[in-house]
């Protein structure tokens, strides 16, 4: 396509090539007809992919040719080089391509100073630029899909994220998990076949409105996690009943050795029934409290700090901090900061007494002392400000 004229190398390291291009004519850009009637020239300075450790500059010589088209609006146009030097570059084609492949790595700072090693200098700005304006290529819609959610900001905001099963490559990011925009891009990308999700019902709705004749398929991760959830919970309420058995299987302990059961006073309050997270709170509460008891048995049998971490399974850290109070020990969880935040030194006394401790008791509650900037969006508040 080129035709080498001259050539010089500068003392910076710079090879310059004089080159031109090959063939008899060129073709008019807006009639497409064949032109041969040379009108003048001028030089293009393009930048080249480097040759060893020498940065290569092309001196290209351009033609300019007459358009003998009555009809054409054109009368000089410039001969193109498509698959080369695109029209106003100053680089070639290829050297834009790596240029491009080491943004897409290594970002804007870093991949400056990575293609000045490599003999490609250009600026930060400008592998911002060429990432930002690369062609998306369009991409078949998959036959299997996983759908699942992600976090923008986790315990704020979700979206969904879509996966080709066949590939295992992302597919689409939504900016939400919400039933309409799952439906419209199913709509929109007809043909999948399989779908794999978790249990969500939001899920599920949007599978059966935008790919109804979609097979589902429960993902075996989301299966696998909620069944060791369930395990979990089930044996911490029989954790007393699991170190009993440990003990006697270890012979470690005999069921002469274990401590009577203390009659705990019932407080009024836990008459009312609980929510299932102040259960499995209280579950955790009581397999504190026995493994606290148990570490100090075993320290008063005489047993070593390593020996009571060996026979229980649990760190040393944790035995030194239970046995250096005389109760277990209590985790809060941190509050978030939320609409309620500024009130919550007014709040926690009415909630936690026993006349308000129903929804519609605190709300009624609420609205007497005039909060109603609190009760305007549920008035069903529940426990959960607790």
């Amino acid at each position: 396509m080129f035709e080498l004229i001259s050539y010089s190398l500068d003392q910076n390291k710079v090879l310059n090539l004089e080159v031109r291009t090959k063939g008899g004519g060129a073709k008019c850009p807006d009639c497409h007809r064949i032109s041969d009637r040379i009108h003048s020239h001028y030089s293009r300075t393009i930048q080249d992919l480097p040759m060893a450790d020498l940065s290569v500059i092309l001196h290209v010589c351009v033609r300019r040719f007459f358009c003998d088209t009555p009809s054409c609006y054109k009368c000089t146009f410039t001969e193109r080089m498509p698959g080369s030097i695109e029209s106003y570059a100053r680089r070639t084609n290829r050297m834009l391509n790596s240029q491009r492949e080491v943004g897409f790595v290594a970002g804007g700072e870093g991949g400056s100073k990575i293609v000045h090693k490599l003999a490609l200098p250009t600026s930060p700005d400008t592998l911002i630029r060429l990432v930002r304006i690369a062609p998306i290529l369009e991409k078949p819609t998959p036959k299997k899909l996983g759908i699942d959610d992600w976090a923008f900001r986790r315990g704020h905001s979700y979206g969904t994220i879509l996966i080709d099963l066949e590939t295992h490559r992302p597919v689409d990011l939504l900016p939400d998990r919400t039933v309409d925009t799952v439906k419209k891009w199913l709509l929109e990308h007809p043909g999948v076949e399989i779908v794999t999700r978790d249990r969500s019902p939001i899920y599920i709705e949007a599978i059966n409105q935008g790919a109804a004749s979609a097979i589902q398929v429960a993902d075996r991760w989301h299966l696998l996690h909620n069944l060791v959830e369930t395990i979990e919970r089930t044996l911490n309420r029989r954790y007393k009943d699991l170190q009993a058995a440990f003990r006697k299987t270890i012979g470690k302990g005999t069921e002469a050795e274990k401590p009577a059961k203390k009659d705990l006073p019932v407080s009024s309050e836990q008459n009312i029934s609980l929510t299932g997270y102040e259960k499995q709170r209280q579950q955790m509460r009581e397999k504190r409290q026995a493994q606290f008891e148990e570490i100090h048995q075993l320290k008063q049998r005489g047993l070593s700090i390593r020996a009571i971490s060996c026979s229980l399974r649990i760190g040393r850290e944790k035995v030194r901090k239970n046995l250096a109070n005389e109760q277990p020990p209590e985790y809060k969880r941190r509050r978030q900061k939320t609409i309620l935040t500024p009130y919550w030194a007014h709040l926690e006394k009415p909630i936690k007494s026993a006349c308000l401790l129903r929804s519609r008791s605190c709300y009624r509650h609420f609205l007497v002392h005039g909060w109603s900037i609190l009760c305007r969006h549920n008035p069903d508040m529940n426990t959960r400000l607790i």
